[in-house]
């Protein structure tokens, strides 16, 4: 897939969460929850995925959860481990699954008010990449 198809699959995938959440209106107050953190993932300059991120609950999309979606068929699958001084409290994984898939919600009650770290990695079979770690808020 090439960046622009990546570029337009991102917007597609953000134009839906619009949509499945509502937009904001103009009169929202400022104690409103904040929308969803939406994070390109990219290796070598090319958006390979995407990790978004709901700090609380909106509809049937749960607080304290994340989504992993594989955009790039290369090959290669994604995986995220949200972790808590060492220990993974989260993960999430496109492993098995042709591109493009998102995965479903992976949720976990965390304390409130704390970032978290949440690393991911490029997979294949026993291979693994580094890319990058994105940090949430509960």
């Amino acid at each position: 897939m090439s960046l622009r198809n990546s570029a337009k699959l991102g917007t597609l995938l953000a134009a839906s969460c619009l949509l499945a959440w509502g937009a904001p209106s103009a009169g929202a107050q400022e104690s409103a929850p904040p929308p969803s953190e939406l994070t390109y993932l990219r290796y070598n300059g090319t958006v390979v995925g995407s990790l978004t991120w709901n700090q609380d609950p909106a509809g049937t999309v749960p607080g304290d959860a994340l989504q992993l979606c594989d955009l790039e068929a290369d090959g290669w699958g994604l995986e995220v481990e949200l972790v808590n001084g060492g220990l993974v409290e989260i993960e999430a994984s496109t492993r098995g699954h042709s591109s493009p898939w998102c995965s479903p919600w992976k949720t976990r009650n965390l304390p409130e008010n704390r970032t978290w770290p949440v690393n991911v990695y490029m997979v294949q079979g026993s291979s693994f990449r580094t890319l990058d770690t994105v940090y949430v808020n509960s």
